[in-house]
């Protein structure tokens, strides 16, 4: 199986041990990172915009021969090291974790705010990135032409604000409702849009040139990593396999669940007693001693 380890920061120091960590699922990695190094993709989109690197990726392959599944992961995510990749994946369906549709309330997932500024106030001088229209420019890609009798049939993506006094948004947030949106209580994106932890995934072949104009096309409407590749995963209308409990990526107080581990025997150590995960994150190669080395 074919791995692309994505960098989102600029960690250059741990390249070599998380290349040398995850050898052992494949003699085929790429990196992709927004730092410049020798074999190294580099991508410029940025740290909240880093479907560039899968951009990268899929046009440094084009044309190529092998046209098998490619994991995609980031450089913080451990597999398991007591599991064989070779046949774990149908390469006719998608593997990824839970995928979320926006909706619901505004403030229920705070990535929503920045969703929001870029989509709904594309060429304000302070919010947006100068598109006239991030609807028109997503219906005008290959991906929605192809399947838009597929896409027009998803739920359209509708938030609810809640513009009570009480409401416990942010002041900068209020401030930004009141100016661009009024006394709405609604906001309306005019398409069906996802959301999902997007550090592993693994994507089937034969999609590449309309994933990278979508994808190229998210990053023309400013849109948040964990919007764009679930959405265009949907978008696909290819059979999504869950990962379901198979990945273990815990957030909140238990996003620091792995912070003393200090070495890939740690990794080792763990998984013995979890061989039903697939994958653990977040494990920073970064901490360990001697990173470089």
């Amino acid at each position: 199986m074919k791995l692309l380890i994505v960098f989102n920061h600029n960690y250059s120091k741990i390249v070599s041990p998380v290349v040398a960590y995850n050898r052992q699922f494949s003699s085929e990695i790429k990196v992709a990172a927004p730092f410049k190094g020798e074999g190294i993709l580099n991508y410029c989109s940025g740290s909240y915009m880093w479907q560039g690197a899968l951009v990268e990726y899929l046009k440094s392959t084009a044309g190529k021969q092998d046209h098998g599944p490619t994991l995609v992961l980031h450089d913080d995510v451990a597999i398991n090291p007591h599991m064989t990749l070779d046949h774990r994946f149908d390469p006719s369906q998608i593997s990824f974790g839970a995928i979320y549709g926006v909706q619901g309330e505004f403030w229920s997932w705070h990535w929503n705010f920045r969703l929001a500024t870029n989509w709904f106030s594309p060429k304000s001088v302070l919010f947006g990135h100068g598109v006239d229209s991030c609807v028109e420019t997503l219906k005008a890609t290959r991906l929605y032409k192809r399947n838009k009798a597929h896409i027009d049939n998803l739920p359209v993506s509708r938030l609810l604000l809640d513009r009570s006094a009480d409401s416990g948004y942010p002041a900068v947030v209020k401030g930004y409702l009141e100016t661009y949106h009024g006394d709405s209580t609604t906001l309306d994106f005019g398409l069906p849009l996802y959301c999902g932890n997007s550090d592993f995934m693994v994507l089937p072949p034969g999609y590449d040139d309309d994933i990278i104009d979508f994808l190229e096309a998210s990053i023309q409407c400013g849109l948040f990593v964990e919007v764009a590749i679930p959405t265009m995963l949907m978008w696909l209308n290819v059979p999504i396999r869950n990962l379901g409990k198979e990945l273990h990526f815990p957030f909140g107080e238990a996003y620091s669940s792995f912070d003393g581990f200090r070495s890939p025997a740690d990794i080792e150590e763990y998984f013995r007693t979890q061989s039903q995960l697939l994958a653990i994150h977040p494990v920073k190669f970064s901490r360990f001693p001697n990173p470089a080395a």
